[in-house]
């Protein structure tokens, strides 16, 4: 598996923010960290939520596409994590985790949710959900033999067991260590390293296998 593909895969996501915004007006539970706005002072609420987005976007679109979903359920799974992570800050407790690994536990769970829906299992991705915009400098061959790639990865994602997805997803987020990832996984460090291996060899053994 050439992991820098796996970094690099992620869809476009700048019309969901637009969507996003709209929620900006619900006032959390807390102010969230590293986003403080004065206090008691909701004022600039939308601007703090607006933030919250800008930081975590990338990852969170990220962690979705290399779910093997498909690029409308990313986009609305992507809403929905930062509107909950909004409206609940104050069930996050610094104490326990980052920020980080509160945020992408919730977007894991809504992953999981809809990977184990019984519809959606009947759902095929296609090579329009992959939406990674194409480099300038790629010649028409090169950006076509890239979207082909990038296709066959996310439909190789696509085949894994949920559990196999998850911990693949998780480590190639540059934003979370091994220990996060095996504290969102809920298992230990020396699980995780096994599930990742074996997630690996599977997805090699899938890629192998399609056309």
């Amino acid at each position: 598996v050439d992991r820098r593909a796996l970094r690099r895969q992620q869809p476009r996501h700048r019309s969901v923010f637009e969507c996003l915004s709209v929620s900006s007006h619900v006032r959390p539970s807390s102010p969230p960290p590293g986003l403080i706005y004065g206090g008691d002072n909701y004022s600039d609420a939308g601007g703090a939520y607006a933030r919250l987005i800008e930081r975590y976007k990338d990852g969170v679109f990220a962690f979705l596409w290399r779910m093997g979903l498909r690029r409308a359920v990313v986009e609305e799974l992507a809403q929905e994590t930062f509107v909950r992570a909004w409206t609940h800050l104050g069930d996050f407790q610094p104490a326990r985790s980052a920020f980080s690994t509160w945020l992408f536990a919730i977007s894991r769970n809504l992953a999981l949710n809809e990977i184990g829906r019984a519809s959606y299992r009947r759902e095929v991705a296609t090579a329009d959900d992959d939406a990674e915009p194409v480099s300038g400098d790629d010649t028409p061959l090169t950006a076509l033999e890239r979207k082909r790639s990038r296709a066959r990865l996310h439909a190789g994602l696509g085949r894994l067991a949920a559990a196999q997805r998850s911990v693949l997803a998780l480590c190639y987020l540059n934003e979370l260590s091994l220990a996060e990832v095996a504290a969102i996984e809920g298992i230990s460090i020396g699980a995780a390293k096994v599930r990742l291996h074996r997630a690996r060899q599977a997805l090699r053994d899938v890629l192998e296998n399609l056309p």
